[in-house]
C-alpha cells in the first residue's frame, strides 16, 4: 500500500476502533513530511496540533507503550508561531490589516490540506484570530484528507461570504487562480513558492480591486519572483511566429478553451480570437493574407493583453 493511501485506510477502520481516527492524522502528517522531502515540518506540526492536540481533538486511551511514545514526541513539537513561514505570514497579515481600511485577501497555497492548516494557524494567533474571518476553498471533488473536505454547498457559501465581507480572507489552492468565479480582492498573498509564470500572472490577476497588493512570501532558489516577472513580461510577449504555441500552453494551464472565428476579406482573412474565463474576457482581431498568419497575429495581441491584465471582470 502506498503512503498516500495510509490515511484513507486508517479512516476506513474507524468504525472498528476510534484509535484509527488518530492514526489517520499521524499518517497524514507523515505524508506531509515525505512528499515535501522533510521541508514541511511546520505544516506537519501544525496539522498534528490541529487534530491531535486541538480543542476538538478526541481523547482516547492509548496502549501504555504507544501513549508513552506519543507523549514524548508531542513534547518536542514547537509552537506554530515558532516556525518562520508561519510567523512571516502572521506579521504580513497584521501589517496589511493596519495598512488597509477594508482588507479583503486571498491566500494561495499549493496543497488542499494547507488551507485547513493555515486556517488553524491564523485562528490560533491571539491577536490576529479575532480580527480575520477565514475560509478554506478548493475543488469540492477532491478532499484534502479523508476527514477534511469542502462540499459544493460549502464552496458556494464561502464565496458568498467573501463577496459580502463576512469572510475577509480566502485560503485557497490554484483552483481559484482562473477556474473559479472568486470576487475581487485587494490583497493577494502567495504562501508557497510559485512554480511557473502562469501562476504568477493568474495570482496577480486576482488582486483586481483598487489600490490592491500582491505579495510573495516564498520563492524557489531557481525560480525567484523576479525571474517570473521577467518571463511574464518578455517570454510571453512573444513574436507572432511563436505566439500561437505559447497561447495554447497558457490556455492549457488555465483550463480555458480558446474561441476563434474567421471572416473572408478582400486581401485575405480576419480572425476574431477570444479568451474567456470567469476571471476575464478578452477578444482581439487580426487581418492577414492567410488564416494561419491571422491566427499568429491575433495570438500575439491576446498574449500581450493577458499579461497587461486586460479584460478583468467583476471590478
Amino acid at each position: 500500500m502506498a503512503l498516500r493511501e495510509w490515511g484513507a485506510y486508517a479512516h476506513s477502520l474507524v468504525p472498528r476502533s476510534p484509535l484509527c481516527t488518530k492514526l489517520e492524522h499521524w499518517y497524514e502528517a507523515l505524508k506531509l513530511l515525505v512528499i515535501s522531502w522533510e521541508e514541511a515540518a511546520d505544516m506537519a506540526t501544525a496539522f498534528l496540533r490541529m487534530n491531535v492536540l486541538g480543542a476538538g481533538a478526541i481523547s482516547l486511551d492509548w496502549p501504555p507503550a504507544a501513549h508513552a511514545a506519543r507523549t514524548a514526541f508531542l513534547r518536542t513539537l514547537g509552537d506554530t508561531s515558532s516556525f518562520p513561514r508561519f510567523a512571516h505570514l502572521i506579521d504580513c497579515l497584521k501589517y496589511k490589516l493596519e495598512e488597509m481600511d477594508d482588507f479583503r485577501g486571498i491566500l494561495f497555497v499549493e496543497q488542499r490540506v494547507s488551507t485547513h492548516i493555515l486556517e488553524h494557524v491564523i485562528a490560533s494567533d491571539p491577536e490576529l484570530g479575532p480580527r480575520v474571518a477565514t475560509a478554506s476553498l478548493y475543488a469540492s471533488s477532491s478532499p484534502a484528507t479523508s476527514s477534511l473536505a469542502v462540499s459544493k454547498r460549502d464552496v458556494a457559501a464561502r464565496l458568498a461570504a467573501f463577496s459580502s465581507g463576512r469572510v475577509s480572507l480566502l485560503i485557497t489552492t490554484v483552483v481559484a487562480e482562473e477556474g473559479m468565479d472568486v470576487p475581487a480582492a485587494n490583497c493577494v498573498i502567495r504562501f508557497d513558492a510559485m512554480l511557473h509564470a502562469v501562476s504568477f500572472v493568474q495570482g496577480r490577476g486576482r488582486a483586481r480591486a483598487a489600490d490592491s497588493r500582491f505579495l510573495v512570501l516564498s520563492e524557489r532558489p531557481d525560480r525567484p519572483a523576479s525571474l517570473l516577472v521577467d518571463i511574464s513580461s518578455t517570454s510571453w510577449g512573444v513574436a507572432p511566429a511563436t505566439a500561437l504555441a505559447a497561447l495554447k500552453g497558457y490556455c492549457q494551464k488555465t483550463k480555458v478553451e480558446l474561441q476563434e472565428s474567421f471572416q473572408p476579406r478582400p486581401n485575405g482573412f480576419q480572425v476574431l480570437m477570444t479568451y474567456k474565463s470567469c476571471l476575464r474576457s478578452i477578444s482581439v482581431q487580426a487581418d492577414a493574407s492567410s488564416k494561419a498568419e491571422a491566427k499568429r497575429q491575433a495570438a500575439s495581441q491576446l498574449i500581450q493583453a493577458l499579461m497587461n491584465g486586460s479584460g478583468a471582470t467583476g471590478q
